[in-house]
């Protein structure tokens, strides 16, 4: 399911030599083709950049928003304010740290959230439409430039899958550049989720999915399974 995409994009420098001003707006529109059905995002964003400070706000499709600012430090850009939003009756995703300006400063920025309906967020719900409910997350993202990792951590009092009785999630993922490990994910007593996969072509794979009284149709049906 390959994202494709297009867009334009309009820069303007302004201020002075001293003080220079880069501001540049986009427009871009993204595809996929799911289940044979094709899907289209609309991302529209505006970044602005001077010597101390970076602002950025983007609207994806109709109303998810995502903003943050930066300030510059000597060696890294301070993230002051990071926000996203699905512009619906959900909750927010809310974050700071810091960011380096060389490849191998440390990387430290943290991200919370609480009540994020997973039909709301941009993306997952056309890959995933079978899948509702809220959870909270906290997200760690450290390593550096050059080695870049992050801690996903997620919990749910109920999911519902398709035709099953709600239940907990519980899942904590480690993201490399390479490598997408779950550390666990747990739904209720019906499936659990450990091990490794690789992202590249010739990685190696390690998972482990066990499941006790789940329906073999609706496993095989959750959206992941449906792609062409």
């Amino acid at each position: 399911d390959g994202m494709e995409g297009r867009g334009d994009v309009e820069a303007h420098y302004s201020g002075t030599r001293e003080t220079p001003i880069l501001s540049l707006t986009s427009q871009m529109t993204l595809t996929r083709t799911l289940r044979n059905t094709l899907f289209n995002y609309s991302v529209h964003t505006n970044l602005q950049l001077t010597e101390q400070k970076l602002t950025l706000s983007a609207v994806i499709g109709d109303k998810a928003r995502l903003e943050a600012e930066l300030s510059a430090q000597p060696d890294a850009w301070e993230v002051k304010k990071f926000t996203f939003s699905t512009g619906k009756k959900s909750g927010k995703l809310t974050g700071g740290g810091k960011f380096p300006k060389n490849d191998e400063g440390p990387i430290d920025i943290q991200i919370h959230g609480s009540d994020i309906a997973l039909q709301d967020l941009p993306f997952f719900n056309d890959q995933f439409p079978d899948i509702l409910g809220k959870v909270k997350t906290d997200i760690q993202v450290n390593g550096t430039r050059k080695d870049p990792k992050a801690t996903i951590l997620f919990s749910s009092p109920e999911v519902k899958i398709k035709d099953l009785d709600p239940q907990p999630l519980d899942g904590a993922l480690t993201w490399k550049p390479d490598e997408l490990i779950f550390d666990k994910l747990n739904y209720g007593d019906i499936f659990s989720v450990l091990g490794s996969l690789g992202r590249n072509p010739d990685s190696h794979l390690d998972l482990k999915i066990q499941s006790q009284e789940a329906p073999i149709r609706i496993i095989s049906e959750i959206g992941i399974w449906k792609n062409p």
